[in-house]
């Protein structure tokens, strides 16, 4: 965690002073077999622009961080990233009650 902020950290602060979106908040996504998803909403959150970092994952996408779109469905919030001329969605939350 201490690494990742290593990294994470400095680009957050130089925000402002890099061409782009700015950040607009941040959470970390956890599954029930260790894999981590780090998620970085960019302003305007309106827009729904996101970057999304996997860890643990064991798969082609662990270590990289790729831009991401947010979108609701109904009860599904998900978050979509292309990767190798491919999109791939999973579930942020489910939204349903109960």
């Amino acid at each position: 965690m201490v690494r990742r902020l290593a990294v994470v950290l400095p680009l957050l602060l130089a925000g402002p002073a890099l061409a782009g979106p700015s950040p607009d908040g941040g959470q970390v996504l956890r599954g029930a077999r260790g894999e981590l998803i780090d998620v970085v909403m960019l302003k305007p959150a309106a827009e729904g622009n996101a970057v999304v970092r996997f860890a643990g994952t064991g798969g082609a996408l662990d270590g990289l961080a790729l831009p991401a779109r947010r979108s609701v469905d109904g009860n599904h919030v998900y978050l979509t990233v292309s990767w190798r001329g491919r999109e791939r969605s999973f579930v942020q939350a489910d939204t349903r009650s109960g």
